[in-house]
């Protein structure tokens, strides 16, 4: 477990799932733009351990400079290694310092910032005109609204694009009684302010009220009986978070069953949507 509580097993085992839930139209904008560049310049904020640009770096055939921006030491570390070993695997040329990577790759030089510091600080490190776009992915429905208002502010004060994916927005379990405990699970998230799942639409509506130009679209994992190990996390994250919602001891009680149930059922089946964002001033 990492500094800022997320387990690097988790963010590798989401990888697949996250790619193949990536809407093609929002992805589709977003690469339109891309080509249009001779290079790109792609700033990732709350990167985690890479996953955007293990992704998109082999997609987009051009030259690129990318500067990952993660607050959790562990995780910049454990990006580091991962992107190593990526592209160590794939017989790339790889050097490696002390500020992050070069790669040389089918015929482009990729190079990797690792910058290990908050995304509220971003105008501390970067200057308008620098970068190109910004990438965010399982990050806006962690903030405030006036969190999400400032760094929002930053971002585009910096670059002229956005694209955000996975931003959560509800879903669904085939069991009974389970809107009952999603509820609880999607309270949690805003128990302090958070957006959790209202955090797509209140970026959405940002960007209208700034008159950019907005293409968005689901997102979904579909987690069927073979996602046993997706299953494993999601339903471990609901119970300690619903577990700080309940009251009483029966209600803690009538939880703990429903959730042994859920993780005896080998049929069981989960979907959760999410919305991908593409914003450009």
């Amino acid at each position: 477990m990492s500094a800022t509580g997320f387990d690097t097993s988790w963010l590798n085992t989401r990888f697949a799932y996250d790619n193949a839930a990536r809407n093609s139209t929002v992805e589709a904008a977003f690469t339109q733009y891309a080509m249009q560049h001779s290079s790109l310049r792609l700033l990732d904020i709350g990167a985690g351990t890479a996953a955007n640009c293990l992704y998109f770096a082999e997609r987009l055939p051009l030259d690129q400079e990318w500067w990952l921006v993660e607050q959790d030491a562990q995780l910049c570390q454990a990006a580091r290694e991962r992107l190593q070993d990526h592209y160590g695997t794939m017989g790339a040329g790889v050097s490696s310092d002390e500020k992050g990577l070069t790669v040389n790759v089918q015929g482009r030089h990729i190079r990797i910032n690792l910058l290990n510091g908050s995304f509220f600080e971003l105008e501390h490190h970067f200057s308008p005109g620098q970068l190109d776009v910004t990438l965010a992915a399982a990050v806006f429905d962690l903030l405030t609204l006036a969190e999400l208002e400032q760094v929002l502010t930053a971002i585009f004060h910096l670059s002229p694009a956005l694209f955000t994916t996975m931003n959560y927005t509800g879903m669904s379990i085939t069991h009974s009684q389970a809107a009952k405990y999603i509820a609880h699970y999607e309270a949690h998230m805003q128990r302090h302010a958070g957006l959790g799942k209202d955090g797509a639409a209140a970026l959405v509506a940002y960007a209208r009220e700034k008159d950019f130009t907005i293409i968005d679209g689901l997102s979904q994992w579909q987690l069927d009986i073979t996602a046993q190990r997706m299953h494993h996390f999601l339903l471990g994250f609901m119970e300690n978070s619903i577990g700080e919602m309940l009251t009483t001891a029966a209600e803690q009680q009538a939880f703990d069953q429903w959730l042994a149930a859920l993780r005896a059922d080998r049929s069981l089946e989960m979907t959760v949507d999410h919305q991908d964002i593409w914003i450009v001033k």
